[in-house]
C-alpha cells in the first residue's frame, strides 16, 4: 500500500505495490539511504536513517522494515525540521564568534557545577585549551582566584549548585 502523501512526493501512480523500490523513487536511486535498505533487506533487520535525494533540498526519514520477501518503507519528509536544526547551529556559532570577540571573560556551567562553555578571554586568562579544560568551578576557585577571595567564591558557587540561583561576583 503506498499512501497519498508517498505519491505526492514522488509524483507516482498507485501501481507502486509489488514494484522494485529501487526503480519507483529514482530521485532517491542513488542516495547514501539505500545502502541502509538493502542492509535491512540482506539482514533482515529494521532500519532507520536520513535520505537526502539528489537534485533536491529535500529531506527525508526513512524506516525500512522486513515484511515478509520485501520491505515495507516509511518516510516523512523531515526537510523543515533540517533547516531550523542548521539555522539553530548557525545561531550558536555566531554567538560563539560574538562571545569570543568581547574583551569580557564568559563561561557557563551545568547543574553539576562542570564548566560547559568558555570564551576565548576566559580560555587566555586560565592559559587552557577547550581540550585541555576539564574540571569544575570549584577546583578553579583555588587555582585562578585569590587566596583573600576563594572562601566567599566558593560559598557563593556551592549556593548556586545548590539551589539553582544566578552565580556572580
Amino acid at each position: 500500500f503506498v499512501n497519498n502523501a508517498a505519491l505526492r512526493e514522488t509524483g507516482q501512480s498507485r501501481t507502486l505495490v509489488g514494484r522494485n523500490a529501487r526503480k519507483i523513487f529514482r530521485k532517491l536511486a542513488d542516495a547514501e539511504c539505500w545502502t541502509e535498505v538493502e542492509r535491512a533487506m540482506v539482514e533482515r533487520t529494521p532500519v532507520r536513517t536520513e535520505c537526502h535525494p539528489l537534485g533536491t533540498d529535500r529531506c527525508y526519514e526513512l524506516y525500512a522494515v522486513p515484511d515478509g520477501d520485501g520491505l515495507t518503507i516509511f518516510f516523512k519528509n523531515i526537510t523543515h525540521r533540517k533547516r531550523f536544526e542548521r539555522k539553530l547551529v548557525d545561531q550558536a556559532d555566531d554567538l560563539r564568534r560574538t562571545l569570543d570577540s568581547i574583551p569580557d571573560m564568559v563561561w557557563s556551567a551545568d547543574a553539576d557545577g562542570i564548566i560547559d562553555y568558555f570564551n576565548k578571554s576566559w580560555a587566555e586568562y586560565v592559559g587552557l585549551t577547550k581540550e585541555e579544560f576539564d574540571t569544575d568551578f570549584t577546583e578553579l576557585t583555588v587555582r585562578y582566584f585569590h587566596p583573600d577571595d576563594r572562601e566567599l567564591v566558593g560559598e557563593c558557587w556551592r549556593q548556586s549548585i545548590e539551589t539553582g540561583r544566578d552565580f556572580e561576583i
